[in-house]
């Protein structure tokens, strides 16, 4: 059986990352990307080591057999089987009989440049549900494997608005996993996803940011700050969430801070000195280097390219 990954943890970043540890060299968008699991996928039996994705990953497996674990919890994987990963979770794959089907994956920072609803309380599995697998009858299979190939034929055309008909075809399947969640029966005896602490601070940091770019708080808060507001220690705090997800309170903050800046630079007529502000920085110059040191480029370069 081919073993993919190194021997240890390894978190990918983007989408991209995880296609080069799969030998899959070819160019795909790095927050947004929906594949043919045909093509995506081994032709042979396949085993992964534990490794986390900071984006989401939906599959629908049309046929074909295998496993997945997620935080140490195993789920059988058969025809007509569907289920979704949110990032930082530990996780690895088992392809027994290879897989057909789809693979949609995309970060947060994709669908809030397109969508102005609030994200986390309109789709809350994004946030706190690792969810068991979903087995299909064959009209629902028809159904969500309809909207999948809608996306697809989406994604591979040209269009000046390519991304924002994808984003509304995406939140139409949200709603549709929403639905699905409701009516699909509960495992009972068994808990599934973050504590309801690291949920508690995922929810906590999407309402702090929505409070900065809307001007209702004058800073962004740190560990300790966002700690004492959730009345906990921060040590704890840290504990948790670098356990859970992979990443510490800091890079949580980081990340945020930035995809922030990016979709600012990419969706509005603010100058960089006016985002620079709205993101509490109090010098655009220290906004200029605070995100190039963690892009790569220049609020500018960025916004150009």
């Amino acid at each position: 059986m081919k073993r993919i990954n190194s021997d240890q943890i390894t978190t990918y970043n983007s989408i991209s990352e995880f296609l080069l540890s799969l030998g899959k060299l070819e160019v795909q968008e790095n927050d947004f990307s929906i594949s043919s699991l045909d093509c995506y996928l081994s032709d042979e039996p396949m085993k992964s080591n534990p490794f986390r994705t900071n984006f989401f990953n939906f599959l629908m497996i049309v046929d074909g057999a295998g496993s997945y674990t997620i935080d140490n919890v195993l789920f059988k994987l058969m025809p007509a089987s569907f289920y979704f990963t949110t990032p930082g979770h530990l996780k690895s794959f088992i392809i027994e009989k290879p897989w057909k089907g789809f693979i949609l994956s995309f970060t947060e920072k994709f669908i809030k440049e397109y969508y102005l609803g609030n994200l986390f309380k309109e789709f809350p599995f994004l946030v706190a549900e690792t969810t068991p697998p979903i087995y299909l009858n064959k009209d629902m299979e028809a159904d969500v494997s309809k909207r999948l190939d809608t996306l697809l034929e989406h994604y591979q055309t040209e269009s000046k608005f390519k991304y924002q008909m994808i984003t509304n075809i995406l939140i139409a399947f949200l709603y549709k996993v929403k639905e699905m969640l409701f009516e699909a029966p509960r495992l009972e005896g068994q808990q599934f996803g973050y504590s309801m602490l690291v949920v508690r601070f995922r929810k906590y940091l999407d309402d702090h940011f929505r409070d900065v770019i809307s001007g209702k708080v004058t800073e962004i808060f740190n560990g300790n700050q966002i700690a004492s507001a959730l009345a906990v220690s921060a040590d704890h705090l840290g504990s948790e969430v670098k356990k859970e997800t992979g990443r510490t309170l800091t890079k949580w903050i980081t990340d945020r801070t930035i995809m922030e800046a990016q979709c600012l630079l990419k969706n509005s007529s603010l100058s960089i000195s006016e985002i620079a502000y709205k993101l509490t920085f109090s010098d655009p110059t220290n906004f200029t280097k605070y995100f190039k040191k963690n892009t790569g480029f220049s609020p500018k370069q960025y916004r150009d390219q």
